[in-house]
């Protein structure tokens, strides 16, 4: 008798192939699959500075989007700030936060802005911050 290899033996199992293969084929989309993709690879190539600047900046949240919010300037001072406190091991509460805000709207001069819970939690969410 002849012996079979493992691959093609008559156990009832399938090969190896089909069992990896158990999906219909990819159909290839030809030319107009090469001009999505370089049309991607284009759009990427033009965003490329935003995208190593948000990596930079990135706190593992995993998001898709960087969004920013409306004073930017704002938040990257209460972030400069709450950072202080972190390396001073200062515990800082969402008062406190809302208050600081306040302080650095005054020395801004922003004029009827008022740090609210919903802006704290915008700015909380937005940064990833969790206390």
């Amino acid at each position: 008798m002849k012996k079979e290899s493992k691959d093609h033996a008559d156990n009832g199992k399938q090969s190896r192939h089909h069992q990896t293969s158990s999906k219909r084929p990819v159909k290839s989309r030809g030319w107009e699959g090469v001009r999505s993709f370089q049309a991607n690879c284009f759009r990427l190539h033009k965003k490329r500075t935003k995208i190593l600047e948000v990596a930079a900046k990135s706190t593992g949240a995993g998001k898709k989007n960087a969004s920013q919010g409306v004073y930017p300037k704002l938040e990257e001072a209460l972030l400069v700030w709450l950072n202080a406190m972190t390396v001073k091991k200062i515990p800082v509460s969402g008062d406190i936060m809302k208050q600081k805000a306040e302080v650095f709207v005054l020395r801004m001069n922003m004029k009827d802005f008022k740090f609210s819970d919903g802006s704290l939690r915008n700015f909380k969410n937005r940064n990833d911050l969790k206390f």
